[in-house]
């Protein structure tokens, strides 16, 4: 009587816990999954059936181009935010003063209350010809006419480390944030290097802030659209741009959809491969 008992208990949850789940998956499913299956139809039917827009993704030298700029742009802003983010995260986490820090915390975090458009707009403000950041070097000597800063790829960097550094800034923080200051403090009682404790003692026990950051950056990086467009100014195009482009001017949508289909495939790849070196890293410093 018991176990039947037990056992109806077990399912009555299973059965309440499947309810708590379904609204949740019906909206995944409206509002997600059939859009993606639909996408993905329409990439292997327009303009007929087949799988010709993904073999001529492959085989042109133009969508190679594509893809090559947006990977290279997002490893590239990556490894800006990684350095930079590290840096102020240490920085934030070593000064003593709360209102120092509150005043820190509120400036990284700025960019999360603004419009990525209004951004935008604003970096072309200061980095055009007759911008403030020309005008600087032209005072200085540094530059004898105003150097192209925007428009190409430079103007890109800029403006995606500006808006993906607090992404990378808050998850080395909050892991900061735990590391014990006793291993330090007796690190320094053993006779350890400043550059020893740092590199032997801090950055290894970062390192999960670190690697959360580099995947929020990297995959949010693959999908930047409006920057691009705007800094770029047509001459450098990433993958979502010309994902535009093929969908809203040349009208064609199997193509478009080739390529968002390409790229979630490799997001979620990224993801994947991501997730199983964190968890290696992991198991790895827990028997060290």
């Amino acid at each position: 009587m018991a176990r039947k008992l037990v056992s109806l208990k077990s399912s009555m949850r299973s059965r309440a816990n499947i309810m708590m789940v379904m609204p949740a998956f019906f909206l995944l499913t409206v509002l997600y999954l059939y859009p993606m299956f639909q996408i993905g139809w329409i990439s292997l039917t327009d303009p007929s059936p087949g799988l010709q827009n993904y073999q001529k993704i492959f085989t042109s030298s133009t969508y190679g181009k594509i893809f090559y700029q947006t990977f290279s742009m997002c490893v590239v802003v990556t490894l800006i935010c990684l350095v930079l983010g590290y840096l102020i995260a240490y920085t934030v986490d070593h000064v003593e003063s709360r209102r120092t820090v509150a005043l820190m915390l509120f400036f990284i975090l700025v960019p999360f209350w603004t419009s990525i458009l209004i951004r935008a707009y604003s970096w072309i403000v200061i980095l055009r010809q007759d911008g403030i950041i020309n005008h600087f070097l032209m005072r200085l000597g540094l530059t004898s006419e105003p150097a192209v800063l925007v428009r190409n790829r430079f103007g890109v960097i800029v403006g995606m480390v500006h808006v993906m550094l607090p992404f990378m800034i808050l998850p080395i923080l909050s892991v900061m944030k735990g590391i014990d200051k006793q291993l330090i403090l007796a690190a320094r009682s053993l006779g350890a290097s400043p550059f020893t404790i740092f590199w032997r003692i801090y950055v290894p026990l970062s390192m999960p802030g670190v690697y959360a950051g580099v995947i929020l950056v990297f995959v949010l990086s693959l999908g930047f659209y409006i920057t691009p467009v705007l800094l770029g100014g047509g001459k450098f195009v990433m993958l979502s741009e010309y994902i535009a482009l093929q969908i809203q001017l040349v009208l064609k949508w199997g193509m478009g959809s080739a390529l968002a289909i390409l790229l979630l495939v490799m997001v979620l790849g990224l993801l994947f491969i991501f997730g199983r070196f964190i968890d290696i890293r992991k198991l790895v410093s827990g028997y060290s």
